[in-house]
């Protein structure tokens, strides 16, 4: 095992020493898996010379596939024979108690949890069983890890961090899995693009499951600002395709690729975007009633007449416009993914019982129609219950614990239906995994293929495993974040880690609670106990938005970008989001940034900026830099670069404006003279935002004395570096 580990590291050396040591118990098996280990072993040496330079992360070939597939049957052979048939059968027994459970505690509804999975992928109903039944034996070693990523809704603002969706998640699978580790790693205001590069740092390499929330995003906003590396036809399933693909590449050190889970909440009923998710998976939504609790799917069709089926009632021709991703128009049935829509098909039948006319989510005026967050049903907002189980921290009253929405944000009770639906779903593929363990069937090995290379110049690798990125915003799972990129080689950078003027505001706040002089206000109780409360939920919160900071005083901030040679040398640093509007000391990258490469001024760089978005991104060509830079004409090669940037903050807006003759402040659609162009969203005082008719020619940015609060000084502009994308 020793030499195997040391002379084959591209074998899982890792696995076989363990396989090894778990064969010497299991005697009779011994000679037929110590053959199959040496066949592996061979066709190792083999691969070996025959690419001896191959990079890990290439294509790999369909003999190299079947190799790894040969060596994953015998290992996990081994794994399965090691666990004991009682250890099996109890925790089968505890997942099929659970799911009873689950069921009862909806009365018995089980078209609440099942029918809120709209659709699954074969990968899903054939795979994530067996990935989970591995974890959930092999306990403390290796537990079951989901990742929940998405924007506020998920990190559970207007609420608690511990009753958002992924909490009730973890404590719902917790009564089975003890180990299980669910992350939340949701920040608010976080669009799904740059985040979706940088899956990698933010879940983690250890994820069985990612889950994507994201309710009040297109699939692919923010991916317009990367264009230039990206091609044509930015589309929905074009992100959705990506995603899956980026959640695939995660497990670098399993057989077993990470499952996808799309979560949609829906509150008026199924939406476009669900409908597109379940065109994009190929199945049709799956049946609620069935032989059991933990039979919620229809078994995947198989054979030439089921493909035949799926090709019919799959979506149109894949868009072959875009050579990113081909084939970019479906989930494939290689895939693990399923798609989730909380309140839509799953709350049908409840809709369907409730009155017509209803009561508001204020409690005051009279409604109707399909939005079960605008018009909660009657008696119970979620068919059953006026409280969750779990309403808050222990001392903190929480003031409407029963609203299934507070506002576009879930309530708590609204939180604990989508928990325990997707709970629902991962503990039924994890009886279906531990069901093939307890009959002795070996489960199924897949490799995931990469994503499909070319050999044509304009391929774009952006959208591909070889993208990695450096991430600060919190929470994160895995390096590298900025820091790790800084160099410091010369001297120490005066630039720091720090968190976006809102997150520090609150993170200030939360050094000192007034939660503990609410029982000495009794004559104030009231006023107390919501400060309190308002205080506890802010403080809950896990995301912190942040970046490396630095002003014209902090001198430069020099990065050291690890190109490999393979690589295209594009690189993308981005600024963190903040709230609805951009402070205004924050640097407008456009005009207020000096950028340089590898000690020269940068010859190809270019400042991106999505549509509607305040979030800029620079994007740094660092190979056409050098080429412009290079007196010969032999292609340059990729290698690792060094870059700078200072702040160069303008002397003010109103001379900005009149200098460069770029417009500050413009007349909107709306009448209103308001920031625009590069200075689109930024918090600047322009006259006439009163809603009044603007006359013409008097919409500008205010000057001097006259600009008040809105005053802009040079020495407080500020400049952040959330993320670093290098390809």
């Amino acid at each position: 095992s020793t030499r195997a580990h040391r002379e084959h590291p591209g074998l899982h050396g890792r696995e076989v020493a363990s396989w090894v040591r778990r064969a010497r118990g299991t005697h009779a098996r011994r000679p037929a898996d110590t053959s199959a280990l040496s066949d592996i072993l061979a066709a190792g040496h083999a691969r070996s010379r025959r690419q001896p330079q191959e990079d890990a992360r290439s294509a790999p070939s369909a003999a190299e596939v079947n190799d790894k597939t040969q060596e994953a049957v015998v290992v996990r052979a081994a794994a399965a024979a090691a666990h004991k048939p009682e250890d099996v059968s109890a925790l089968l027994a505890s997942a099929k108690r659970a799911l009873e459970e689950l069921v009862a505690y909806y009365g018995g509804d089980e078209a609440v949890l099942a029918k809120a999975a709209r659709a699954a992928s074969p990968g899903a109903l054939e795979r994530l069983g067996d990935r989970l039944a591995r974890r959930a034996l092999q306990g403390e070693d290796a537990p079951v890890t989901i990742a929940c990523v998405g924007s506020s809704v998920t990190a559970g603002h207007d609420g608690f961090a511990e009753t958002a969706w992924p909490a009730v998640l973890e404590r719902r699978l917790r009564r089975v899995l003890p180990s299980v580790r669910v992350r939340n790693q949701a920040v608010g205001g976080r669009t799904p693009y740059p985040a979706s590069f940088c899956l990698e740092p933010i879940c983690g390499t250890s994820a069985d499951i990612v889950a994507r929330e994201w309710e009040y995003w297109s699939l692919e906003d923010g991916l317009d600002a990367y264009a230039a590396d990206v091609g044509g036809g930015i589309s929905s399933t074009l992100a959705a395709r990506h995603f899956v693909e980026s959640v695939r590449h995660l497990a670098k050190n399993d057989d077993l690729d990470a499952a996808s889970f799309f979560v949609q909440f829906d509150a008026s009923g199924e939406s476009r975007k669900t409908k597109d998710l379940t065109r994009f998976v190929k199945l049709p939504p799956p049946v609620a009633q069935g032989a059991g609790p933990h039979d919620d799917h229809p078994a995947p069709p198989h054979g030439a007449a089921a493909q035949g089926r799926r090709r019919r009632r799959g979506p149109p021709p894949p868009n072959t416009n875009n050579p990113t991703m081909r084939g970019a128009d479906t989930a494939g049935s290689d895939a693990a993914v399923v798609v989730f829509s909380a309140f839509g098909e799953a709350f049908e039948h409840l809709r369907a019982a409730a009155p017509a006319r209803r009561t508001a989510r204020d409690g005051k005026k009279p409604c109707s129609g399909s939005n079960v967050g605008d018009c909660p049903l009657t008696p119970f907002p979620d068919g059953y219950h006026a409280a969750p189980e779990y309403a808050g921290p222990e001392g903190v009253v929480t003031p409407a614990p029963h609203k299934l929405y507070i506002n576009w944000h879930p309530g708590t009770l609204g939180h604990e239906v989508v928990g325990n639906q997707v709970a629902y779903y991962v503990l039924n593929r994890l009886v279906d995994g531990l069901e093939k363990l307890e009959k002795g069937s070996i489960p199924s090995v897949y490799y995931a293929p990469p994503l499909e290379q070319t050999s044509s110049p304009a391929r774009s690798h952006l959208l591909g495993p070889a993208t990695r990125c450096a991430v600060s915003t919190l929470p994160v799972a895995a390096p590298p974040g900025v820091g790790d990129l800084v160099d410091n080689a010369t001297d120490l950078t005066r630039w720091a880690d720090e968190p976006t003027p809102h997150s520090a505001k609150r993170a200030l706040a939360c050094r000192s609670s007034p939660c503990a002089q609410q029982q000495q206000q009794q004559q104030q109780q009231q006023a107390a106990t919501a400060r309190c409360y308002d205080h506890a939920r802010k403080c809950s919160y896990l995301d912190s938005k942040r970046g490396f900071r630095g002003t014209r005083r902090s001198g430069p901030l020099r990065l050291r970008i690890p190109f490999r040679n393979d690589d295209r040398c594009v690189a993308y640093l981005g600024e963190p989001g903040h709230e609805w509007s951009k402070p205004l000391a924050m640097a407008n990258w456009h005009h207020e940034l000096d950028v340089s490469v590898d000690g020269a001024p940068c010859a190809a760089c270019v400042v991106t900026q999505g549509r509607g978005s305040y979030v800029q991104s620079l994007r740094i060509d660092v190979a056409r830099h050098r080429a412009a830079l290079s007196s010969s004409t032999a292609p340059v090669g990729c290698a690792p670069a060094t870059v700078e940037l200072a702040v160069r903050p303008v002397r003010g807006l109103a001379h900005f404006e009149n200098a460069t003759k770029t417009p500050v402040c413009a007349v909107a659609k709306n009448g209103r003279c308001e920031p625009a162009d590069t200075w689109r969203r930024y918090e600047i005082k322009c006259p006439r935002a009163d809603g009044q008719a603007v006359p013409a020619g008097r919409c500008a940015a205010v000057a001097g004395a006259r600009a008040g609060a809105h005053r802009r000084h040079p020495d407080d502009v500020s400049l952040y570096v959330e993320s670093v994308i290098y390809f």
